[in-house]
């Protein structure tokens, strides 16, 4: 009996010793290792084979600022890993393997970072993560609330981290950066963590017309209709879709030309605390206004080969009078656009000579006939035309391929003049016309096929 006792006991203290050494991690059960960071906050000592994140402030400041609640987060596709940060800045935790997102749990007073920018891996460098703080400026003094376009816009005049605060669904606040140097390109990311997926950030960006062009996803890819910025998907998750806006700043006149609208929903459209939209601002090249990717254009061999068409060419606004209806696919095996009609698939052609629309408004002629309105003078578009010339049919008449088709949707929503589409008040959907699109279809207006 005694010997039963002893075992008994035995068993007892091994389970309470096992189930000491387990946690609870971020909704999972795991075992592992806490972090182990000493009450003093000197880190006490790390493990070699431990994962680490290290905080770094921004040069020429050395005091670390309360870490109290802050936490280092280690996350895959199945589970997340937390550990506190001692007073300077470093976190540790023993017992992952593999490749794990790097996040950071809580706030940093004063500091934001690129949440989706850090990655550590099972190799000893990789272990291994810096974490850089940029700290949050303070908008320009003579900027007003956001709650409106220029005069009540929020206002940047450098580089850098910047926070935005919203208190209610729906609500949009504007921005105008107006760079102190001018003569570049500035690029502004939205910094959302796609490990929390908890918020989406959107913009609209407003040009010296008060014309807004909103930023939208297309097939999985960022789209902004407006040749005068870029705008490009960045880090996304299932809810979560970062981005960057990059625009060219020549002076201060073009400069206050543009205002960013940023807006931001969440999963549970839960407002009852502020929600922040952290952006950062870099600097780019030199931006040079004279220049675009067109000033030179060179033809591909491709597209010189294809069968010069025979018979009339179907328009494709004289069957459909909106284009969104339209099937469009482009094949990479030729370079080409091609368009469904009744179930049998046809070559898009454009008309060089006169973009099928020959609508005044106010640009001249060429001695040779080229319709300037074709090619919009700011981007160079009139050098794509000249060079499809040589690879054209004697009709002027040529395939339509990606720099065409590029060509074509940025003449369709150019700002100026027109521009052809622009929420029922384009000139292409006004009488005589009424030609009806969505964003991703415009460019057929000057697109048509040959049947048979």
């Amino acid at each position: 009996m005694k010997k039963f006792l002893v075992l008994l006991l035995s068993f007892i203290l091994t389970l309470c010793l096992c189930l000491a050494g387990c946690e609870e991690i971020s909704g999972t059960t795991s075992s592992g290792s806490s972090s182990g960071t000493s009450s003093d906050g000197s880190g006490g000592d790390v493990p070699e084979s431990a994962y680490t994140v290290t905080l770094a402030l921004p040069n020429e400041t050395d005091k670390m600022p309360d870490l109290t609640g802050v936490q280092a987060r280690w996350s895959d596709s199945t589970s997340s890993y937390t550990a506190d940060f001692d007073s300077n800045g470093l976190a540790y935790y023993d017992g992952l393997d593999g490749e794990y997102i790097v996040t950071i749990v809580g706030s940093v007073e004063g500091y934001t970072y690129d949440p989706n920018g850090y990655t550590a891996y099972g190799t000893e460098s990789g272990r291994n993560v810096v974490i850089d703080l940029l700290e949050i400026l303070d908008f320009s003094g003579s900027s007003g609330d956001g709650s409106g376009l220029y005069g009540n816009s929020l206002q940047a005049n450098e580089t850098g981290a910047y926070r935005i605060e919203f208190t209610y669904s729906g609500q949009f606040v504007y921005f105008n950066l107006l760079p102190v140097q001018t003569g570049y390109n500035y690029t502004i990311y939205t910094y959302v963590s796609v490990v929390d997926n908890e918020a989406c950030p959107s913009v609209t960006v407003y040009t010296n017309s008060n014309q807004g062009v909103s930023g939208g996803y297309a097939n999985g890819k960022v789209t902004l209709s407006n040749p005068n910025i870029t705008f490009t998907a960045t880090a996304s998750g299932t809810y979560t879709k970062n981005f960057a806006i990059t625009k060219g700043y020549n002076n201060t006149s073009t400069s206050s030309g543009f205002c960013f609208a940023f807006g931001i929903t969440t999963v549970d459209g839960d407002y009852s605390e502020p929600v922040y939209l952290d952006i950062y601002i870099t600097q780019g090249g030199v931006y040079d206004n004279s220049a675009s990717p067109y000033d030179k254009v060179e033809v591909e061999d491709y597209n010189s080969n294809y069968i010069a068409p025979t018979g009339t060419i179907t328009w494709v606004s004289d069957l459909y009078k909106d284009f969104s209806y339209c099937d469009v696919n482009y094949h990479d095996d030729d370079g080409y656009w091609y368009i469904t009609y009744n179930g049998t698939e046809y070559l898009l052609f454009v008309e060089l000579a006169s973009c099928h629309y020959g609508i005044d408004v106010g640009y001249n002629f060429y001695g040779d006939g080229r319709w300037q309105a074709c090619g919009d003078q700011n981007l160079s578009y009139v050098n794509v035309i000249m060079a499809y010339y040589s690879t054209a049919t004697t009709d002027h008449m040529h395939p339509v391929t990606n720099q065409l088709q590029e060509f074509l949707y940025y003449r369709a929503y150019s700002i100026s003049p027109g521009p052809l589409f622009f929420d029922g008040s384009g000139v292409l959907e006004k009488t005589p016309y009424e030609l009806a699109t969505d964003d991703s279809h415009g460019w057929l207006f000057a697109c048509g096929f040959y049947m048979g």
